[in-house]
């Protein structure tokens, strides 16, 4: 009698089993960066991997548990906490060692304040610093740098404050995230290498002299958030031969 009620209760286990490892494997939604049932934000339920080597520097991760038929997914795209992949959730951007950030008054965030002990002509500028987000690059931060040639801002910055660039006589292109809502007055004045720019839809206003003096830049392109246009933005920019400027702006 005890050996047929044993059976059962041993079959009623490995279904459990089973079950509580595809829950582990699968956290009730879709993984990977994939909406959630439809919604807006991504899932963010952890899984356990294990690292995969792909043998040329880079690496991905796959989930570990049994059962779990979820394909590879490139570390560099994904935040890891002790090993375990949080689905949804970029990993933060690694900036360039020596650049210095100063805390903001809220104490919520910082801004990349000088390029400090930083070497080379390729900079990094991190998404997150001690913990918290980078949001803003702040006046003068790399004014007369003019060994600068690229720099990448994060996705997390949204304002690009006063002369920041002032002088980078050697840069020669950049990219504006598109959360960025302000470029302030002089912050690319004198970047005489420079030959295009795209200001994305998030800015609003191009302030007094951001590009003065740009004298390679040939092409601007304006999102159609900007509302106005200060004195002298592009004052001497001798190799500019067309500007769209879009109908939302009220102002130049």
């Amino acid at each position: 009698m005890k050996k047929k009620l044993l059976l059962p209760l041993i079959s009623l286990l490995g279904v459990i089993t089973a079950t509580l490892g595809l829950t582990a494997c699968f956290g009730g939604g879709e993984s990977n960066g994939d909406k959630n049932n439809g919604g807006e934000n991504p899932s963010e339920h952890t899984h356990d991997y294990k690292w995969v080597d792909n043998g040329d520097g880079t690496h991905k991760q796959h989930c570990s548990v049994s059962g779990c038929d979820k394909p590879d997914v490139n570390a560099g795209n994904h935040e890891f906490t002790d090993g375990n992949c949080v689905c949804g959730k970029k990993q933060p951007v690694k900036g360039t060692d020596g650049l210095r950030y100063e805390l903001s008054e809220d104490g919520t965030s910082y801004s990349c304040t000088r390029i400090g002990e930083a070497t080379g002509t390729d900079i990094i500028i991190a998404s997150v610093y001690m913990d918290k987000p980078v949001t803003s690059i702040g006046s003068f931060a790399f004014r007369y740098c003019t060994g600068l040639t690229s720099i990448t801002i994060p996705d997390s910055v949204t304002s690009i404050e006063n002369s920041a660039f002032y002088r980078c006589t050697s840069l020669t292109s950049i990219t504006i995230p598109d959360g960025v809502t302000s470029i302030g007055s002089l912050a690319f004045t004198d970047c005489t290498s420079l030959t295009s720019i795209t200001i994305p839809d998030g800015v609003t206003s191009i302030e007094d002299s951001a590009f003065y003096r740009c004298t390679s830049l040939t092409s601007v392109t304006i999102g159609n958030g900007v509302t106005s246009i200060g004195s002298l933005a592009f004052t001497d920019c001798t190799s500019l031969t067309s500007i769209t400027i879009p109908d939302g702006v009220t102002s130049i």
